[in-house]
């Protein structure tokens, strides 16, 4: 059979229009042959960029804290009491312990870089040890027992420091504390009673030390020192002269209020 010029045109102009409606449904991405609403590519598609978390800052303001530490004491212990024999002595006695405490305060930043801070502090220490000898002086045997126990302590505190970064601090602490020191000597001879002394007393000494803070969650930051501690003579009733100190390890967990 044969086919006409006529109609072997249009057959070709009707097969590249349908061609060109086959391409063209491919790159369509509206609706399917379902009315559905295909998903874009995954070059059509914008993913919103999550927001970056927030920043951990060292807040200004008031706080409060818990603090849990070792305390090392010593006390220089010297005498001239007479015994019937010789009794004058130098010797350091020494009390070590856990402490813990509260403390709240006030700090603030300034030019974003300088720190100060004031704050009060109320501990307990469980600090004690007792130490015993025995001398044989002619045949007699002299007993000697020592302790040095602390009790509650309380002080105040300025703390002045340097921003390492928005959420870290170094700093000095610089402060008056006052210590409840108990002082107990004994000494027998031959089972009797020669030097008997057991004293509580309140001495206030200058501490000084050193400390980093930084911010771990949110509102909380963590914070690590040392300090020494100078605290005031003492002399009890058997005329045994004390002069203590005391060099301290604490960290604590604080809350900002703001």
């Amino acid at each position: 059979m044969k086919i006409k010029l006529s109609q072997f045109i249009l057959a070709l102009c009707l097969t590249a229009i349908a061609m060109s409606a086959l391409a063209a449904n491919r790159n369509y991405k509206g609706e399917n042959y379902k009315g559905e609403v295909a998903a874009p590519s995954v070059q059509q598609r914008y993913v919103q960029p999550a927001p970056p978390p927030p920043s951990l800052t060292l807040h200004d303001g008031p706080y409060v804290g818990l603090a849990l530490g070792y305390d090392l004491y010593q006390a220089a212990a010297s005498s001239n009491v007479s015994t019937g024999f010789s009794s004058s002595s130098n010797i350091t006695e020494a009390a070590n312990g856990i402490v813990g405490g509260l403390l709240t305060g006030y700090g603030h930043a300034f030019d974003d870089s300088v720190y100060f801070a004031l704050e009060v502090f109320v501990n307990a220490s469980r600090a004690d040890q007792t130490d015993n000898s025995t001398i044989i002086i002619s045949g007699n045997s002299l007993v000697s027992t020592s302790r040095l126990s602390v009790g509650p302590s309380y002080g105040i505190g300025f703390l002045p420091g340097i921003k390492v970064n928005e959420a870290s601090l170094m700093y000095l602490r610089l402060g008056l504390n006052v210590a409840q020191i108990r002082a107990l000597q004994s000494s027998v001879l031959n089972g009797g009673t020669v030097i008997y002394n057991n004293r509580y007393n309140w001495s206030t000494g200058f501490n000084y030390g050193f400390g980093i803070e930084t911010i771990v969650y949110s509102l909380f930051s963590l914070r690590g020192e040392f300090t020494h501690t100078d605290y005031s003579a003492f002399t009890a009733s058997s005329g045994i002269h004390y002069s203590p100190s005391d060099n301290q390890v604490m960290l604590s967990l604080i809350y900002h209020f703001t």
